[in-house]
């Protein structure tokens, strides 16, 4: 791997014709994972920026295969611009090992009707859930898709998978 440049680094994005071709990344999250392991793990050095899953910093970081920005991004300056929990997704043991690019947010929607107000915690969510779904009269009226929790599964932010327990 190369030292990390010291000093301010100015970087451009453009396509070199002489370079070919640039390989498109998969569109699925999860092949993409499995291309970076891939390459990073049989000593790929032709990455010099990527874009990746938030989930997915802690880990390349430990490997080795994501420089230490925290000179030119340091967590403090990172905390002012963006949202505390994109911050921490970066940050390994105090350092900075990415910069958030954009947020995708997840929603939760919940029926009124069933649920007297939005949770606060994913325990809570479990309790209002068991509370809403243990009225008799309420499951015997429900679809069985009203009865679906979605949860992340794998270590892959835009996974969700359904689950229904009876």
């Amino acid at each position: 791997m190369r030292a990390p440049p010291v000093g301010p680094v100015t970087v451009v994005f453009r396509h070199q014709p002489l370079w070919g071709d640039p390989a498109p990344l998969p569109n699925a999250s999860a092949a993409a994972r499995e291309m970076f392991l891939t390459a990073l793990e049989g000593g790929a050095d032709d990455f010099d920026v990527f874009a990746i899953d938030v989930v997915w910093a802690p880990e390349f970081a430990r490997a080795g295969w994501l420089a230490d920005l925290s000179g030119a991004f340091p967590p403090q300056r990172l905390r002012q611009d963006f949202l505390e929990h994109a911050v921490e997704a970066v940050t390994l043991e105090g350092r900075v090992y990415a910069v958030p690019w954009y947020l995708d947010v997840g929603l939760l929607y919940y029926r009124t009707d069933l649920v007297p107000r939005a949770p606060r915690t994913h325990a809570e969510l479990g309790e209002l859930a068991r509370s809403a779904i243990s009225a008799a009269s309420v499951v015997a009226t429900l679809p069985l898709a009203a009865l679906t929790l979605l949860f992340q599964r794998r270590i892959v932010a835009g996974l969700t998978a359904g689950a229904v327990k009876e």
